[in-house]
């Protein structure tokens, strides 16, 4: 799916005679930050590993070394097979990642229409001529931005922590299955980008947005306008990514597709990532980011790539190996 999509990333910069954004770079800072993350994910894992067989040791009175801990955790984590099924994995999350950004990168190349004003309108209506980002500035009050703010960028920790935790599933099946869902759901997005762009509240409508303090969102969201208008300046230049897009919103739609995924590794993970689901949501109105639309937009859209990934939630395939590797 990965290389279907990158070959189309080739046609399209070759027919628009553009050039690719810099995907050598971009795939080894992915590469690394998802090795990185691989291995800090394992080191946290041992230690939950090591917790477990010491509160067993004090209820069976049966004492359980570390030696011993770290060899049942090589045994069922460490093969050379599971090593290299792993690996493989963040290769394609990384790859899909340089494919994604590249794709991204040409909405206003293949359709340069904006649908922000029918969006807001549509939105006004709902609310007797308001829009959600303001009702929810006056609600929660502007003070709140620096908390919300780094509410908001969790997400990208968040992101490396549920590609660990599913990548780590003691199941194989289960962690290809969630890697098919997590790559189709980026690349189903930009289609919906292609056919309805938009910029989104922040950038259309900044004055709604602009008696904000400043935050790490604000600086982001000047970086990604400072590209924006460097790109609409020199077109043709291979420096710059177009990176702003509204519609869907992937912050709300990778969130609830790994809130799904979680339910069958871990219960509190999974309320977690729920509640983070909520944080996300508030945020990404409340810093103009996306309309209230995008939101079911996206969650429709992370049910989507669930069903097409073939995942049976009540019984899904796998489920069982997860148990019995716990049990080991």
């Amino acid at each position: 799916m990965v290389i279907a999509f990158a070959g189309i990333a080739a046609v399209l910069y070759g027919s628009l005679q553009l050039h690719f954004r810099d995907p050598v770079r971009l795939y080894l800072s992915k590469v690394l930050l998802g090795f990185v993350s691989y291995v800090i994910g394992h080191l946290i894992a041992v230690l939950l590993r090591r917790l477990r067989d010491i509160r067993q040791a004090l209820s069976e009175r049966k004492q359980k070394s570390w030696q011993e801990t770290f060899r049942d955790y090589l045994r069922a984590y460490l093969s050379p097979g599971k090593l290299v099924h792993d690996l493989r994995l963040i290769h394609a999350i990384s790859a899909m990642f340089v494919v994604y950004i590249n794709l991204k990168h040409l909405i206003p190349y293949i359709n340069d229409r904006l649908y922000d004003e029918p969006l807001m309108r549509f939105e006004r209506l709902l609310l007797n001529g308001r829009s959600p980002g303001e009702l929810l500035i006056e609600l929660i009050g502007p003070s709140w931005a620096p908390l919300l703010s780094e509410g908001y960028t969790a997400f990208y920790p968040y992101v490396a922590f549920i590609t660990v935790v599913m990548v780590l599933a003691a199941s194989q099946s289960y962690a290809q299955r969630f890697c098919f869902a997590f790559c189709l759901l980026w690349f189903l997005a930009i289609i919906v980008e292609y056919a309805l762009p938009t910029l989104g509240p922040c950038f259309y409508y900044p004055e709604l947005f602009s008696h904000l303090p400043p935050t790490r969102v604000a600086e982001l969201q000047q970086e990604l306008w400072a590209q924006k208008l460097y790109l609409d300046a020199h077109p043709q230049s291979d420096k710059g990514v177009w990176l702003i897009s509204g519609l869907p919103s992937l912050h709300i739609a990778a969130v609830v597709l790994g809130s799904i995924y979680l339910r069958k590794v871990s219960k509190v993970a999974e309320c977690c990532s729920w509640l983070f689901l909520a944080v996300t949501c508030v945020t990404t109105v409340y810093f103009g980011w996306h309309y209230v639309a995008d939101l079911p937009t996206a969650a429709f859209l992370a049910w989507l790539v669930h069903y097409l990934s073939g995942y049976r939630l009540l019984q899904p395939a796998g489920v069982a190996e997860v148990h019995r590797a716990d049990r080991q």
